[in-house]
């Protein structure tokens, strides 16, 4: 008996996870680009069509969760964004995050287009920071401190690709001109939920057992 309400005890136990979510604030301006291809309608027209002038604000939510890779080279979880004037529905999510480390540093967030049919029309946004310098990435972890000032490209993208074309139909950039400190939200502790419930059940079946 005492056995099973240590278990339980035990079970009860959260195992915290180390990755985390990493939530910006930022406003960015017209670049430049254009979406004037009538054969197509994408997420760069809904971009193209902000007055120039217009600030485009919204939030970045990057996962640090590491998939694959080495000092040079990393993967992590995809990141996602939102825009107040540009409905989420209007672009695919992300699908990858990589970071380059060495020489020009990098931090690219894109949604890949191989998942897609040949001859799809693909709506996406993709991220581009770039350090010249090679003093952005570091050889371990995700570069969560973003400073501007130190990135010679900043970038969001709108594309609209057709899958299995080397260019996109159409591009509109823009430029990111401020982006906040991140706010920090860990990632829910495991076990959770179902293997929590159970270990309350076998806790209550164990007290039932002792007073019978």
């Amino acid at each position: 008996m005492k056995l099973l309400i240590t278990a339980a005890l035990v079970s009860l136990v959260a195992i915290p996870a180390a990755a985390a979510s990493f939530v910006y604030d930022f406003e960015a301006e017209y670049l430049n680009g254009s979406a004037d291809d009538d054969n197509v309608n994408t997420v760069a027209d809904l971009a193209g069509a902000l007055l120039i002038g217009t600030t485009l604000t919204g939030t970045l939510s990057i996962d640090d969760t590491f998939l694959s890779g080495d000092a040079s080279v990393r993967e992590y979880a995809p990141a996602s964004i939102s825009f107040d004037q540009i409905d989420g529905s209007a672009y695919e999510p992300f699908t990858r995050t990589r970071v380059l480390n060495g020489g020009t540093d990098l931090v690219d967030i894109f949604t890949e287009l191989d998942s897609y049919p040949v001859g799809a029309l693909i709506s996406r946004v993709q991220i581009f920071l770039r350090d010249f310098d090679g003093e952005f990435a570091g050889d371990t972890g995700f570069p969560t401190a973003i400073d501007l000032d130190d990135l010679e490209l900043k970038q969001i993208a709108f594309l609209g690709n057709v899958v299995g074309e080397v260019f996109a139909r159409e591009r509109v950039n823009y430029r990111l001109t401020s982006i906040s400190a991140p706010t920090v939200v860990p990632s829910v502790p495991l076990p959770a939920g179902l293997p929590l419930l159970g270990g309350g059940m076998v806790l209550m079946f164990g007290l039932f057992l002792r007073r019978n």
